[in-house]
């Protein structure tokens, strides 16, 4: 199957004929259980969720994060590698846990351990393996290009790399309902993903989020991003989400007509 960005998937179902007999009955059943709330979420490894918290609190003690990180051997190799990499580099490399800690910071640290985490979790949903990796090379996109826009926008850098990371969050949950749906059937199509994902991606993305005890604003930015406008709680991350998507889907697509349009969007 040729790879397709997610963010054309998004809509795919809008621009295509209507679905057949079987592919609409599919598309009603992952409608049921939306409503119902009866689908089955993805987890986060155990030990990068309490790390995630720990680095959240405020004078934590640094040996801690370092003896949880030092229970996992392949987060350790990835921190010892990021905080070696040129984004963090100097002439004296970091050479144990604690000395690649400080580099990064506990703010990089939350924003690095997530990340790893999420890609994780969206690369183990091996049976649609085209999608999902589509899936991560849209959420790390967002999340950098959110990170780099940060500073023109009035947002913190940190905080900005995982509101994009998280904002479609909910295409993870809807990629797993419908490969354990789909039963070897082969309707699954980039039509069928992109009905599900416009249709439901927002309502699956706040659920997951409040199921991994992300807190109200990435909760709220999971759960409407595209209508930035109507989310009145958390308005400005939920523009600095949608901006970042669409920066990504025009640079995707080499449409600089689009991309410079953005100049003057809401």
């Amino acid at each position: 199957m040729d790879k397709v960005p997610v963010q054309n998937l998004d809509q795919a179902g809008l621009r295509t004929s209507t679905a057949s007999e079987n592919e609409q009955a599919l598309l009603e059943r992952i409608s049921r259980r939306i409503e119902s709330g009866k689908f089955e979420l993805p987890h986060l490894p155990a030990t990068s969720m309490a790390l995630v918290n720990l680095a959240g609190k405020s004078g934590v003690d640094v040996s801690r994060i370092v003896d949880l990180i030092s229970s996992d051997p392949s987060l350790a190799s990835e921190l010892l590698r990021t905080a070696n990499s040129v984004l963090y580099a100097t002439h004296v490399p970091a050479e144990t846990l604690s000395q690649a800690v400080m580099r990064i910071g506990l703010r990089g640290l939350r924003s690095l351990v997530f990340s790893i985490s999420v890609k994780g979790t969206i690369l183990k949903l091996g049976k649609l393996q085209t999608y999902s990796e589509e899936i991560w090379r849209q959420a790390y996109s967002v999340a950098s290009i959110s990170r780099r826009i940060a500073p023109l926008v009035g947002q913190d850098k940190d905080r900005a790399f995982l509101i994009g990371l998280i904002h479609d969050v909910g295409k993870i949950a809807l990629l797993a309902m419908l490969a354990e749906e789909d039963r070897d059937s082969g309707l699954v199509t980039p039509a069928c993903v992109g009905r599900v994902f416009f249709l439901h991606h927002e309502r699956a993305g706040a659920v997951l989020a409040a199921k991994w005890r992300l807190d109200e604003e990435l909760v709220s930015v999971a759960g409407n991003h595209h209508r930035f406008l109507a989310n009145t709680e958390f308005g400005h991350s939920a523009a600095l989400a949608s901006l970042a998507h669409k920066l990504d889907l025009h640079l995707c697509f080499d449409d600089e007509e689009a991309f410079l349009g953005l100049l003057s969007c809401a």
